[in-house]
């Protein structure tokens, strides 16, 4: 079981850091479900900010990225990145802002 996880991280290291800032993200998205109905935009302002959070993450390992299957990853991950927040916005009424611009405006 060792050496599997061993060799999975050093066959495809990009792809083992993009799977965990997905599913970072999927857990935010999970927390703001619960939350919406309760607490409306106080909890789309929390998974924003963990949306910039783990944008600033994707940034980086788009810059990383060293042959066109890790950018193709990383292009994934900012896609999924991106369809949460479009999905949270929607939720609650807000207009969807694309995460490059929020954290432009940081």
């Amino acid at each position: 079981m060792v050496e599997s996880e061993l060799n999975r991280m050093c066959i495809n290291p990009m792809q083992d850091k993009v799977n965990n800032v997905r599913g970072v993200a999927a857990e935010a998205k999970e927390e703001f479900d619960a939350a919406k109905e309760q607490v409306g935009s106080k909890a789309l302002i929390k998974l924003r900010g963990e949306l910039l959070r783990l944008y600033g993450d994707q940034q980086k390992l788009a810059s990383e990225a060293q042959s066109d299957s890790e950018r193709q990853m990383t292009g994934g991950l900012l896609t999924d990145l991106e369809s949460i927040s479009r999905q949270a916005h929607e939720a609650v009424g807000f207009t969807y802002t694309p995460l490059e611009q929020l954290a432009a405006l940081q």
